[in-house]
């Protein structure tokens, strides 16, 4: 069972399938390159090279995806969703950058996080909410931080292992 996220890169063989649990969300493929991310509620597949069949949670859907495809699973609202993917966006982590589109600060945080095994505290939830879109390298956590404080006109404190959110 598959926790976090992972990339596969799996050699052609339609005799033996290769396959992956992930939550209550079964991939399978029989040669092509995908990502799979696990974050508990929500589970995403994108598929990079080739194809694969993946099986929703009840196993009553199959979702047929091609390259450049994402499907999204968020167990809390348990809507099934495929949508062309930017590939560069997903698999920045893959070179240690990060890629957020449009992404809920809360989102953007959780990544930061688990990159850097820090915790964040927002002041408020309404800052949860704010989304961004940025690219950055994961070699300084300062200048991320610099860039999402100048970018979202607010305060971001690092003290003690934690990052402080607050209004500006």
């Amino acid at each position: 069972m598959l926790e976090g996220e992972a990339y596969f890169s799996v050699a052609s063989n339609k005799e033996k399938p290769f396959s992956v649990k992930s939550g209550n969300v079964l991939t399978v493929v029989t040669g092509t390159e995908f990502d799979i991310k696990n974050r508990g509620e929500r589970i995403s597949v994108v598929v990079v090279k080739g194809s694969v069949n993946t099986f929703s949670p009840t196993k009553e859907e199959v979702f047929k995806l091609k390259k450049g495809d994402l499907l999204s699973f968020d167990n809390r609202v348990r809507m099934p969703k495929v949508q062309k993917a930017n590939l560069r966006h997903y698999l920045a982590w893959r070179n240690d950058k990060f890629s957020f589109e449009h992404t809920r600060l809360s989102d953007v945080m959780d990544e930061i996080e688990r990159y850097y095994n820090i915790k964040t505290s927002f002041q408020s939830d309404s800052l949860k909410n704010i989304t961004m879109t940025g690219f950055f390298g994961s070699d300084s956590l300062n200048k991320i931080l610099s860039v999402i404080s100048l970018t979202l006109d607010i305060k971001l404190k690092y003290e003690n292992r934690t990052i402080f959110i607050n209004k500006n």
